[in-house]
């Protein structure tokens, strides 16, 4: 049974990680340590921008998806409530800043006092604002700190744009986790990453494509996986996923290019994977992540097989992906709250 597969499959994942990187799990606890350290609720949200503009008419009351403390991740009693427009456009730039970078690099460069200070408090309405000059200041920081992808300065421009995005999308709905809801209606997480993350898209944030997406709403408390290289490849080492384009090798080759809907199969496969394994998906993903990085055991494509032939065949398919589309359907433009679109703005031309 797929079950039994999936079940054995994370056993041998355990183990192998147990062997060769003890202390993995402490490891995936200190990236969230980070995150929460900023003390800000979400009444110190409604207080500053209360008196800016009453929630737009159909915008509905936010259904509390972001939680203040990620409880059933960490194994920690759950503290339900609203995430503040800060905490979670902080949990966006740590997105961000994860994108083709050594992590153990990354995770020095945030542990930095000063990097708060460098994206302004992590307010939206203050990052909106500033020059291009300032973000290159910025990227010549992370490129001291041996921290910076090529694809930083794009990202960086592209944040800005978010930010605005974020800050126009606070003053109509009056926080920005309702604006989250708004775009997601009553579908699935995945939905909401595909909506964020897929060019052309009404609700595109610039900068962030489906893998950063996922990465930001991960860490800010979204029970998803991250499709990036390293789970791309696992997931089909493990047979779980079929790729249009991979040059597979016994090496560390991963697909090429996947496709939106390989990437939300990657996602939704993941979801099946830890409800069967008994854990959190952002656990299961931070797991076989470590699993296949460099700042891990860094198994190759071979390896990966041979522990799913640990397990045995896969006899059967998981459930099928639940959305055919994940682009917004006419009744969830109509309740939106703001565009993804600044008016004015050239979005394209802002993050050349």
């Amino acid at each position: 049974m797929v079950s039994s597969y999936l079940k054995d499959l994370w056993a041998e994942i355990q183990k192998e990680l147990d062997d060769k990187h003890p202390g993995w799990k402490g490891e995936i606890d200190l990236f969230y340590d980070h995150i929460d350290c900023v003390e800000e609720n979400c009444l110190n949200e409604k207080e500053d921008f209360e008196e800016r503009s009453e929630p737009h008419a159909n915008c509905p009351p936010s259904a509390g998806r972001i939680a203040r403390s990620r409880g059933s991740f960490r194994k920690m009693p759950g503290n339900a409530g609203l995430l503040s427009y800060r905490l979670i456009f902080k949990c966006f730039v740590f997105g961000l800043l994860s994108n083709s970078t050594e992590w153990s690099k990354v995770m020095s460069a945030i542990q930095k006092p000063v990097l708060s200070g460098h994206f302004c408090g992590y307010n939206p309405t203050l990052l909106q604002n500033v020059p291009d000059d300032y973000l290159m200041n910025i990227m010549y920081w992370f490129i001291g700190q041996g921290a910076a992808s090529s694809y930083l300065r794009r990202g960086l421009f592209g944040l800005r744009a978010t930010a605005h995005i974020f800050s126009e999308a606070i003053s109509r709905c009056g926080f920005l986790s309702r604006y989250f809801d708004c775009v997601q209606g009553n579908d699935h997480d995945i939905c909401l990453v595909c909506r964020f993350g897929t060019y052309g898209g009404r609700f595109k944030l610039p900068g962030f494509g489906i893998p950063l997406a996922s990465e930001s709403l991960k860490n800010a408390g979204y029970d998803i996986a991250k499709p990036d290289r390293h789970i791309n490849r696992a997931m089909g080492c493990f047979g779980l996923v079929a790729f249009g384009k991979w040059p597979r090798s016994g090496g560390w080759s991963a697909p090429v290019s996947p496709t939106i809907r390989e990437l939300r199969e990657v996602m939704w496969v993941m979801d099946q994977f830890a409800k069967e394994a008994g854990v959190p998906v952002a656990f299961l993903d931070a797991a076989i992540w470590k699993l296949c990085a460099q700042s891990g055991p860094h198994l190759t494509n071979r390896a990966l097989s041979r522990i799913a032939a640990r397990c045995g065949s896969l006899p059967a398919k998981l459930e099928p992906i639940p959305c055919v589309s994940c682009i917004p359907n006419k009744n969830i433009a109509a309740f939106a709250c703001v565009s993804s679109k600044p008016k004015g703005t050239n979005l394209q031309a802002s993050i050349q």
